[in-house]
């Protein structure tokens, strides 16, 4: 195939990289190698494929704590939580969804300042750039903590916030789903 070893290497490492796999397996991390090698694939496209498991491995185990929390197990849903934030860049515009179902996690177990401080630091400086059903799920959760804190005037001001997106949105109300 004419490919030099050391970029066969270089693709194998970025695809683990780009995936957010770590391949503990040594099986699996030999299948994924050959992969490489058989295919000699580019860069590009060795991102893509990455990108594609790495969302793959995120939703699984994103369900997988939403599973948790379901049944009470809200320890291993917490700590699946916190792994997956260890593993993404804060710029991963998937970091913000993760920080709200943390958020709601604290608050389901009664843990009211640790849901709304993370919710603040993830609301400072305000995201613009973020769609408006991400934007309205964090401001939601910090809502009803709010309200649960006691605090009513907050909450009655984020609510309005969310109705105003809403207005502006109409595609952001499936996002906040049976949190309204």
């Amino acid at each position: 195939m004419g490919h030099r070893r050391a970029d066969l290497d270089d693709a194998f490492e970025i695809l683990i990289k780009a995936s957010g796999h770590n391949f503990v397996d040594l099986k699996e991390r030999a299948a994924a190698n050959q992969l490489v090698r058989e295919l000699a694939l580019d860069r590009d496209l060795i991102e893509s494929i990455g990108s594609i498991l790495r969302t793959q491995n995120l939703d699984c185990r994103e369900y997988l704590a939403t599973f948790y929390t379901t049944q009470g197990l809200y320890e291993k849903a917490e700590v699946l939580l916190q792994q997956l934030l260890e593993t993404l860049p804060s710029s991963d515009p998937v970091a913000p969804r993760l920080y709200a179902n943390l958020a709601a996690l604290h608050n389901l177990r009664g843990q009211y300042e640790r849901a709304a401080a993370l919710l603040v630091q993830l609301l400072v400086p305000r995201p613009r750039e973020w769609p408006a059903p991400l934007l309205a799920q964090v401001l939601l959760e910090l809502a009803h903590t709010r309200q649960a804190q006691g605090l009513y005037g907050e909450a009655e001001s984020l609510y309005s916030e969310i109705l105003e997106i809403l207005e502006d949105n109409s595609d952001a109300m499936p996002a906040l789903g049976a949190r309204v």
